[in-house]
């Protein structure tokens, strides 16, 4: 009676094992045998590799690895891990019935009798695609945010610097400014201070892009006529092209007016003029 109790406790203690693990959803949990093909099939196993019971029973293991990691001896290799240590634990990508692959994080543990024979393994994989996708962009999204904060960073440290050197702009234009007055009557002189009024000129619309770089400087958006600004610059343009170089000006009639911050126009304006 009692040999005959105890083996019913054993059982029923089976059966209540088997279909806690048969109701696990989230992870394929199955047995091989020591050749590595399934004995057992659960519903998790159904759900992630798309596999009914009935179809993958008997079947080898090996059908669910990539064909490059067959041909390399893969699912051979990890059952031998598993037998010599004990347990075999990786990410890998696998393959669902329909085609489909999808990253498993994959555990094989040898199952050994009392004698020590080994008498096949269990399997449990999880499908962790997801969990990778999101660790992939929180890296991008960390990424993006140095990025940014690094910028902040060149903004605060370009906008410090513009700031400080176009006080010092200020005062070399005013000093040049003074100085031309009292030497008119010398035309080499005057050359060269207009030369020189010229570069910190330059200087001048240098630092007013770098402080709106920096957003030290806000941009003042105004409704502008393309036609006035440039032939209200051209003296600018023609000191800081020099004589030699004519400079022309042809605009449609039909050409509408433009919402822009005027002073950022007229830098960029110079800058194609000088630069060409």
């Amino acid at each position: 009676t009692e040999r005959q109790s105890a083996q019913q406790a054993l059982k029923s203690s089976e059966e209540q094992f088997r279909i806690l693990v048969q109701s696990v959803a989230d992870y394929a949990i199955y047995m091989l045998d020591p050749k590595g093909f399934v004995t057992s099939w659960n519903l998790g196993a159904e759900r992630i590799k798309g596999y009914k019971t009935d179809e993958i029973l008997g079947e080898h293991f090996s059908r669910f690895y990539l064909e490059a990691d067959r041909k390399a001896g893969l699912p051979e290799e990890s059952l031998a891990i598993a037998a010599k240590e004990g347990r075999f634990e990786r990410e890998a990508w696998r393959l669902r019935k329909d085609g489909t692959t999808f990253l498993a994080h994959v555990i094989i543990d040898a199952i050994r009798n009392d004698s020590g024979e080994l008498i096949g393994f269990a399997k449990i994989t999880r499908d962790v695609t997801e969990r990778s996708k999101a660790q992939k962009e929180l890296e991008q999204t960390r990424e993006q945010l140095f990025q940014i904060q690094k910028l902040e960073a060149i903004g605060q440290l370009t906008g410090g610097v513009a700031h400080d050197f176009n006080n010092l702009l200020m005062v070399i234009q005013s000093s040049l400014s003074m100085i031309r007055r009292r030497l008119s009557n010398d035309p080499k002189l005057v050359s060269l201070l207009d030369n020189a009024l010229q570069a910190a000129e330059r200087g001048s619309s240098l630092t007013q892009r770098m402080l709106a770089f920096a957003r030290r400087q806000d941009l003042d958006q105004q409704t502008v006529s393309v036609p006035e600004l440039v032939r209200g610059m051209t003296d600018m343009l023609e000191r800081a092209i020099g004589p030699s170089i004519p400079v022309l000006t042809q605009f449609p009639l039909s050409l509408p007016s433009v919402v822009t911050d005027p002073n950022q126009l007229e830098s960029v304006l110079l800058n194609l003029a000088v630069n060409a």
